[in-house]
């Protein structure tokens, strides 16, 4: 009788006993918590390499004016541009690799009085796009474009 008596009393207190009720509500909230970290990382990288792309688009416009005064045909501007500036630039850009570039697309206006840029990027199997993908947030490819008036 005595034994049983013990055994319930240490049962009540153990019961009772609030010993561990932060590692429950820990071991709950740390799903969360990382899913809002991936979240985070995945629309960071994803902004970091979009600013990449666009910065990428901005200096080959800024810098097709070199080919412009050499009075080079559109079609070969864009050749000129994408063979010669596009990697050098792309080697200073951290989120951005040559490689990737899907395509460098050139327009002239009109009247011969603006130039425009488009830079394709591919993203497939980056990092980005593989943490987008963990969250079901994906993008497979990025654009960036300028436009500089003459």
């Amino acid at each position: 009788m005595l034994e049983k008596s013990l055994v319930k009393k240490r049962t009540e207190r153990f019961l009772r006993a609030e010993d561990g009720n932060i590692s429950v509500e820990f071991v709950i909230l740390l799903p969360g918590i990382f899913l809002v970290c991936l979240t985070i990382a995945a629309i960071c990288l994803y902004f970091a390499t979009l600013s990449d792309v666009q910065q990428l688009a901005s200096d080959m416009t800024r810098l097709s004016l070199t080919y412009v005064d050499r009075a080079i045909p559109t079609n070969e501007l864009c050749l000129a541009l994408q063979s010669d500036l596009m990697p050098k630039l792309a080697e200073g850009l951290p989120f951005v690799t040559p490689e990737r570039v899907n395509s460098v697309i050139c327009h002239s206006g009109e009247s011969g009085r603006t130039i425009s840029v488009m830079v394709q990027y591919d993203l497939a199997e980056t990092l980005a796009h593989r943490l987008g993908g963990l969250i079901g947030f994906t993008i497979p490819n990025l654009s960036g474009s300028a436009e500089m008036v003459l």
